[in-house]
């Protein structure tokens, strides 16, 4: 038994190894068929040929080694001779193998290479079957025979099959042909060279270089290195002349070997350079060292403008990955634009583009997207078709998550519907243009100058510093200089632990390192604006606005002394001065050492302990003398405790919390839609098409289209353009709006469907009017000029394709590649010029206009736009392309924050690193927290109080942080004779006028 399942169990070996080996026969295959299918793709074909190829080469090697110095013609060892026999029954084998399974049995004999293998065959068995007597009487004959044996180095071009590429192949052709010339003809003009041997030699087939006869004079005996060289310069075509052939059948030879390589060389030179031709510098891999210099992915609708902000961005040298390598996976060529920016000096070295499909596993290998840091993906903002534009991305995430199952996957989508379906496919963070940027401009009709806050804050621009020796204008110098803040991630120090909470640590930082703090990442709640009473943790990373880099390195510095000057705002001095003390002068030289050689960027996933939501920030009043005086009377106190004793926001009315839910912010993974039946969003385009709407749906539409604009209609927003998701700019107003519903007029020549009328969650004081916004008629429809607020879409004047007439669509996409693309704002700009002229030209010059606010694909379009503050700002030298950027923002136009770039969003797609927390702290500043949150803070906008007004902004901050349980974030100066605008965290001592406002998180 046990004999039987030892061999039962080599059996089931054998059929295994066979099975690996060798491809099974198919039914009705002939043996013939079988044994050439085999042969040409088998696990077992590869093994002979390489075995082939090995054996050819020895018998090469033992050739050469035999005829070094001269032309040998002696008889082998008969060890030797058994092995040349051993290697020529393999060799005889595997001609009759391919012979027997060759399709063409007469074209496979006259094959030159399959002939050099059956010339080759019998001289490996002449020292075996030969008798010593017979060799000698006839050794030229035999040697002569011999000296085919090295055409058995033709084998070498059975290598070609593992060629992958055609490149790879035709390289490999013409190198293996050359040497094999080379060696092939050096070993027969050896032959044909040598000098006889003197008739008194005893045995003629032994005979030494003294022994030969050179009387004649024509012949020689050259070396194989020599007769190699000789046929190299030969075919090279140099003729030295230090060798030249003397006998009569060497010059026929070399004439051979000249018009054999004068044929075949070029020939196969050609097709090379064919090869070559039709490969471009982007059908290369990645090569870079990933563990040198690490590098990250970027795929999808990559365009010149949307890649020129990113690289921005990403490669900005505050950045700390300002190092690392980008490549870019498209499936075309770089247009002249795309080129522009890739052959700029900062990004050439930087950037590798490669094109390709990020669909393919091969292009991924070639990206090396497993070894990525991170990878991007670029939806097409110009697609007629979001819903199209949307399905690519998804696809493009599920295989980059298949792909690579841990790296970050940050994702641009077009429109709100689809989330779902990309965070269902594996993206670590979502950016939703449409959303985003309707949420934007929305705002900005509430807060003005909101665009140049974010902007500031999120984005990496240029130090002003040289601005201030140039005579330009202050606001510039303060708008700049304000501009210059980032959002970093920095951690709260050991000795903190538990002992601090947001508020006074907020305080701290502003007095001590003018670094404002804003919010901060718990595992357990996720990212959170201003949490004041929460006691922070080191497992906390926290948010800062800073102007550098370095301000990890300064919190990290925070030193007991610091804390000691503010004791009397924290009960808890006593433990934090134990925490201090308990930490050795050795453990704090290794933290301040470890905090300069790296940044801890990444967001800690620790399990943070229970956080213990009550405040121990006591106050101390300090905005007023008399406020003073009652902090010190009335000792230490919760900030809950404060509410409008105080007075300071007096200026701003009390009004009724709106019962209208706030829009919640994107999570992290949304839950998809139904797509069991086809209702998913990516098919909402689709079927509401063809969706038949009951009869009151019907009439809802019919009488929404018919509401007329009120002529006594005043203090509305204006929406010039039809987004494709209108609900996006609706839902930001009603929920920011208490009290009154703010009435919002959309002026669009584009219809609006009964799918988009579906989809709008409110609609009361929802108006829209059908026609030109280029029309004085249609502009005193929607009373502009009676308006608080004029929004006007990139897209104010395009008309949605009819995706169902296939001849337009076509039309509309060949007219697509002739249009200029450096031009895609001329409609916005346009509107802009028009609607700017009606309200100057309708309005007093007292009275209040409109504000006027634009979205703009590209920067540079600022310059064409009608303001009253036209001037040069001159912050480029005419030679620095970096700059181009920081014109843009010194318009007053942007500072004052009446300018909303869409493709801005790309650079905040660069700030994503680990988590993107540059997208969840867009959305929080855009939107707000969450209704569900425990006291939901948002960004809003309020006069300076009236306590404080020509105070200046520390004491401001000092106050609304220690009174109202509100923390500023800046300032926006409105001024009459000047440019309004931006400036996030100002100096200290600037002092505040009547006209500023305040940016702040309550």
């Amino acid at each position: 038994m046990v004999r039987r399942r030892r061999g039962f169990g080599l059996y089931v070996v054998y059929l295994r190894v066979r099975s690996k080996l060798i491809k099974p026969r198919m039914r009705g295959e002939t043996f013939r068929r079988w044994v050439a299918r085999n042969m040409d793709n088998s696990l077992l074909s590869s093994i002979l040929d390489i075995v082939q190829v090995g054996m050819g080469l020895i018998v090469t090697l033992l050739y050469t080694d035999k005829n070094w110095s001269m032309w040998n013609t002696s008889v082998d060892s008969a060890e030797l001779g058994l092995a040349h026999a051993f290697m020529g029954v393999l060799f005889a084998f595997d001609y009759a193998l391919c012979l027997y399974a060759a399709d063409d049995r007469v074209a496979f004999f006259v094959d030159p290479v399959a002939l050099a293998d059956f010339v080759t065959i019998y001289p490996q068995f002449i020292d075996v079957v030969i008798s010593p007597a017979t060799y000698e009487a006839s050794h030229t004959y035999y040697a002569a025979l011999k000296s085919l044996m090295p055409f058995r180095c033709l084998r070498c071009f059975r290598l070609l099959s593992f060629a992958r590429t055609a490149k790879q192949r035709e390289m490999g052709t013409l190198f293996f042909g050359v040497v094999a010339i080379i060696i092939c003809f050096g070993a027969i003009g050896q032959a044909i060279e040598a000098c006889p041997c003197k008739s008194n030699v005893p045995d003629p087939s032994r005979c030494t270089v003294l022994q030969k006869n050179t009387t004649s004079g024509r012949c020689q005996d050259l070396s194989i290195y020599n007769a190699m060289y000789f046929v190299v310069i030969t075919i090279a075509t140099l003729g030295y002349g230090d060798i030249a052939p003397k006998s009569q059948l060497g010059r026929v030879s070399v004439t051979l070997l000249i018009i054999a390589s004068s044929v075949v060389l070029p020939m196969q030179i050609s097709k090379l350079s064919d090869v070559v031709s039709r490969e471009t510098e982007y059908d290369n891999a990645f090569t870079g060292r990933t563990e040198k210099h690490p590098h990250v992915v970027l795929c999808g609708d990559v365009t010149a403008s949307a890649l020129d902000f990113f690289l921005r961005e990403y490669l900005n040298p505050r950045n700390l990955n300002w190092k690392d390598k980008v490549v870019i996976l498209s499936p075309s060529l770089p247009s002249h634009n795309l080129k522009r920016v890739l052959l700029d000096p900062a990004y050439e070295q930087r950037v590798k583009y490669l094109q390709g499909s990020a669909m393919s596993r091969t292009d991924l290998l070639r990206a090396k997207a497993a070894a990525a840091k991170a990878c991007y993906v670029m939806v097409d903002k110009r697609a007629l078709d979001s819903d199209t534009a949307d399905t690519a991305a998804n696809f493009i995430t599920i295989s980059l998550r298949h792909f690579n199952k841990h790296v970050p996957l940050f994702v641009q989508v077009g429109k709100t519907d689809n989330i779902g379906h990309i965070s269902l496919s594996g993206a670590s963070n979502i950016l939703c243009i449409d959303q985003l940027v309707m949420g934007i401009l929305a705002k900005s009709c509430l807060i003005p100058g909101l665009p140049a806050l974010l902007t500031s804050i999120l984005f990496s621009i240029t130090s002003p510093t040289r601005l201030e020796k140039t005579g330009h204008p202050r606001w510039v110098t303060e708008y700049l200089g304000g501009a210059s803040h980032n959002i970093y991630d920095v951690m709260l120090p050991t000795f903190l632990e538990g002992n601090v909470s947001f508020a006074f640590f907020a305080f701290l930082l502003f007095q001590e390192l003018r670094i404002v703090l804003v919010g901060l990442y718990d595992a357990d709640d996720g990212y959170r604006l201003f949490p004041s009473s929460e006691r922070l943790r080191t497992s906390h990373t926290l948010f800062v606005l800073a102007t550098t880099p370095q301000c990890r390195q300064h919190v990290r510095g925070i030193t007991l002394a610091m804390l000691q000057k503010h004791k009397a705002l924290l009960p808890t001095f006593d433990d934090v001065s134990q925490a201090w003390n308990f930490l050795t002068f050795t453990t704090k030289l290794a933290n301040a050492k470890g905090g300069l050689l790296s940044a801890r960027t990444s967001i800690t996933t620790t399990t943070s302990l229970q956080s213990h939501r009550h405040s121990s920030l006591p106050i101390v009043a300090r905005s007023v003398k008399n406020a003073l005086a009652d902090g010190i009377d009335h000792g230490l106190s919760r900030v809950d405790s404060f509410v409008s004793d105080a007075g300071l926001l007096a200026t701003e009315p009390t009004l009724p919390v709106n019962e209208e839910k706030p829009p919640a912010r994107i999570p992290r993974l949304v839950l998809p839609s139904s797509v069991e039946d086809g209702e998913g969003p990516l098919f909402a385009a689709a079927l509401l098409r063809d969706r038949s709407y009951p009869a009151a749906a019907i009439d809802a539409y019919g009488a929404f289209l018919a509401t007329a604009v009120p002529e006594t209609m005043r203090g509305h927003v204006v929406l010039c353009g039809l987004p494709t998701s209108l609900q996006d700019f609706i839902l930001p107003l009603r929920n920011a709006s208490h009290g009154a519903v703010l009435p919002i007029v959309v002026v669009s020549s584009a219809p609006l469907t009964e799918a988009m009328f579906a989809r709008l969650g409110r609609r009361d004081q929802v108006y829209y009017i059908c026609g030109s916004p280029l029309s004085a008629k249609t502009l005193a429809a929607a009373c502009v000029t009676t308006s608080k607020s004029i929004v006007i879409l990139a897209s104010c004047a395009q008309t949605p394709p009819h995706v169902d007439d296939d001849d337009v669509f076509e039309s509309e996409l060949d007219s697509n590649d002739v249009i200029d693309h450096n031009m895609p704002d001329t409609d916005a700009i346009t509107l802009h010029r028009f609607v700017t002229e009606v309200c100057e030209t309708s309005l007093d010059v007292d009275a209040p206009r409109p504000s006027i606010v634009i979205e703009l694909s590209r920067p540079s379009s600022v310059r064409f736009l009608k303001t009253l503050h036209d001037e040069d700002m001159g912050t480029t030298n005419g030679t620095q392309r970096s700059n181009e950027v920081l014109d843009s923002i010194c318009h007053p136009l942007f500072a004052g924050g009446h300018i909303v770039v869409s493709n801005a969003l790309d650079a905040l797609l660069g700030s994503c690193k680990k988590t993107g927390s540059g997208i969840d702290f867009l959305h929080l500043l855009v939107f707000g927290e969450a209704d569900d949150t425990e006291r939901p803070r948002a960004l809003r906008q309020v006069p300076v109080p009236a306590a404080l007004l020509g105070q200046s902004y520390a004491a401001c901050f000092e106050a609304l942080l220690l009174h109202e349980d509100t923390l500023c974030l800046g300032v926006f100066r409105a001024r009459t004779s000047v440019a309004h605008f931006t400036f996030v965290n100002p100096a200290p001592d600037t002092l505040l006028a009547p006209h500023d406002r305040l940016f702040i998180v309550r």
